[in-house]
């Protein structure tokens, strides 16, 4: 079934007339032939055949703006977006290549009409909708967006869009979302440079209660259509080094971060993700993701565009959706994907839902990153579904994914994958001068066409002098080039895919007056990858509890998933020889923790002792009787920990 409602209409009714959005393709510049899958890259020698020809060559698109219209003239009125109201699929709002890049010419219209130019800021706080990519690629044929996480705190929202320098605030109706207007119109206070905000799915009535609550116009996207989808009327050349987009690199952080990806990164991210696949024009992918997020916006959305792909949007609030993992099998047997992308979370989730009595045989691949994958996870979900996941690493620097197991090839458990075709990968201990052999682990650094420009708040080239990029991560490679990752760092703690700033936890409390030292580190979960967990040092003749301290950091920590799951109170905090806090052992003793913890509450009496391994990083050493072996080995294999079981025998003693 297909729902037209107000405010939810079959997109392609909105804008110009259908001869008017062909007219607008026509009259582009010439774009090469469609973006075509180029066969299986299985292996690197695959990816270093397929890399003779240059790249300038193969790219058929340099701009984000150029993306949409190359799909428009290619796919016409195929189906670019199908968006779900509800996880039961029957209410459905749909919108074609042609009316899509049409929607989007007119929202940069609409945004250049109100101020923005090439370089200003256009920030939006917005669910998963077909709105929402109007806005994302709208905005960059405007000028630069900035997708915010519409989950973070006022004051992170007013930070982020402060440092973007934003123009233009695009969000939700609070009709839709009640509870966003109230922290928008705080965060509206705190932007000197905010000029309009942009209503999505409101009416002109909300408008007019609402406009008293800010100092700027407030008006409804919907004004769009009266604007051109001819062209831009800024008569904007996007070129390829113009910045694009902003994206905050971690919603946790005291001082948001903003990467500045350019239209040459993401366009050329998004040919990338789809060339050595069999993928082909007119099938469909799963998104559930954010889309202020890159993984959202480029595995599934610009790169399924530019293939003359169908992106499913699993409702607004896509995963977060409680009624999505439940039904998503059902989901699978009538939109027919070939693939969807999750955090582990998700599979962690899914492993639960049996599939029996739906019809999956279309999805061949499930993409899994931000976050270590637990091998028990991966093995359940392929025993479950028939469908091996393929793990990738990448970052919000690199435009998104930079290694993957390869879709079509070998995936090695508890491997990140190869490289990318066109990307530099080397792993190293002077910042790239020297390679390290195949099993040594070093810094991972990269090079390549889609990493950043830089920070917006730095002046520092994002490259070193040897021209690679340090991720902060620390690896190896096997003999056939794939990377294992082995640290952080970064000390970066990964909450199911939610990136937590250590610093965050332990600034808010180092302001509890009796606190000396503070140190955040992450505890391995079976759910959720890492769990923040503290431990602190108390001034003389203090004396607060536990529970205490909790409190405190409830009340001054302003995202929730930065918040401790436990502070534990120490007589004296680890060093180095110079004085800074030693994590090392307090993440050791973090992992005995948890193991101990579920064996335990498993009934499986246990030694836990962890300690760092050369090329493997910490790994954690469970000596059991041998009649709780079996068990041992099952429960540990949920965790994404690198670790070795120990038999003995209790009544021999060996």
């Amino acid at each position: 079934m297909e729902s037209l409602g107000a405010g939810h209409r079959r997109a392609d009714a909105r804008g110009a007339a259908a001869h008017d959005r062909q007219t607008t393709v026509n009259a582009l510049p010439h774009v090469p032939l469609a973006a075509q899958p180029c066969g299986p890259l299985r292996t690197v020698a695959d990816v270093e055949a397929f890399e003779i020809l240059p790249l300038a060559q193969r790219l058929p698109c340099t701009t984000t703006y150029a993306v949409l219209a190359h799909a428009a003239g290619l796919f016409g009125d195929r189906d670019a977006l199908l968006s779900l109201r509800d996880a039961t699929g029957d209410l459905v709002d749909r919108i074609s290549f042609c009316a899509l890049f049409a929607r989007v010419t007119q929202a940069a219209n609409l945004f250049h009409a109100l101020g923005a130019n090439s370089d200003d800021g256009i920030a939006f706080l917005l669910p998963n909708l077909i709105d929402t990519h109007v806005v994302l690629w709208g905005a960059q044929a405007a000028g630069i967006v900035c997708p915010i996480n519409p989950f973070l705190a006022a004051d992170q929202i007013a930070s982020i869009a402060d440092a973007a320098q934003a123009r233009i605030l695009v969000v939700e109706s609070p009709s839709r979302d009640p509870g966003m207007w109230e922290k928008i119109a705080g965060v509206s206070r705190l932007l000197p440079s905010l000029r309009a905000v942009v209503l999505v799915g409101s009416t002109p009535e909300e408008v007019a209660r609402l406009q008293p609550d800010i100092s700027v116009p407030v008006i409804l996207l919907e004004q769009a259509e009266r604007y051109s989808s001819d062209g831009l009327d800024s008569g904007r050349q996007i070129d390829a080094q113009d910045v694009a987009a902003y994206f905050h690199t971690g919603g946790t952080t005291g001082v948001p971060k903003l990467a500045c990806l350019t239209h040459g990164n993401l366009s050329c991210m998004a040919w990338l993700l789809g060339a050595g696949t069999t993928a082909a024009a007119g099938e469909s992918i799963f998104c559930g993701l954010p889309l202020f997020h890159v993984n959202g916006a480029m595995i599934t959305g610009l790169s399924p565009f530019l293939y003359g792909q169908t992106v499913v949007l699993l409702t607004p609030r896509g995963y977060r959706d409680p009624a999505i993992v439940p039904s998503l099998w059902k989901l699978v047997e009538r939109f027919r994907p070939y693939a969807l992308s999750a955090v582990p979370t998700v599979y962690a989730a899914l492993v639960n839902v049996d599939p029996a009595g739906n019809d999956i045989g279309s999805l061949r691949h499930a993409i899994s990153g931000a976050a270590p994958l637990p091998p028990e996870v991966l093995r359940r979900f392929e025993a479950l579904t028939g469908v091996a996941i393929a793990e990738g690493y990448g970052l919000t620097e690199s435009s998104c994914v930079t290694t993957g197991n390869p879709l079509e090839g070998e995936k090695r458990a508890g491997s990140v994958g190869i490289r990318l075709a066109y990307t530099g990968l080397r792993i190293s201990r002077d910042g790239g001068r020297t390679e390290m052999p195949a099993g040594e682990t070093g810094s991972v650094l990269l090079s390549g066409p889609h990493i950043f420009k830089g920070y917006r708040e730095s002046a520092t080239p994002p490259l070193n002098a040897e021209g690679w990029f340090d991720t902060g991560d620390l690896g190896r490679l096997d003999e056939d080039g794939y990377l294992w990752l082995t640290g952080r760092a970064k000390d970066i703690i990964i909450r199911g895919g939610h990136n937590i700033d250590p610093a965050t936890i332990e600034d808010a409390l180092a302001q509890h007056p009796d606190v000396m030292l503070a140190a955040a580190i992450g505890r391995p979960d079976r759910y959720a990858g890492e769990l923040p967990v503290a431990v602190v040092t108390l001034k003389p003749n203090a004396s607060p509890t536990p529970q205490s301290l909790l409190d405190h950091a409830r009340a001054t920590i302003s995202e929730r998933a930065a918040v401790p799951v436990e502070i534990s109170i120490i007589a004296q905090m680890p060093m180095t020889a110079v004085g800074k806090i030693y994590k090392l052992p307090l993440r050791h003793r973090a992992i005995e923790a948890a193991f101990r913890q579920a064996l335990s509450e498993a009934g499986i009496a246990a030694e836990v002792h962890a300690e760092e391994v050369p090329g493997r990083g910490a790994v954690a050493s469970v000596r059991v009787d041998a009649a709780d072996s079996e068990a041992a080995i099952a429960l540990l294999a949920e965790f994404s920990v690198a670790h070795r079981v120990l038999v003995y025998d209790l009544e021999e003693g060996t």
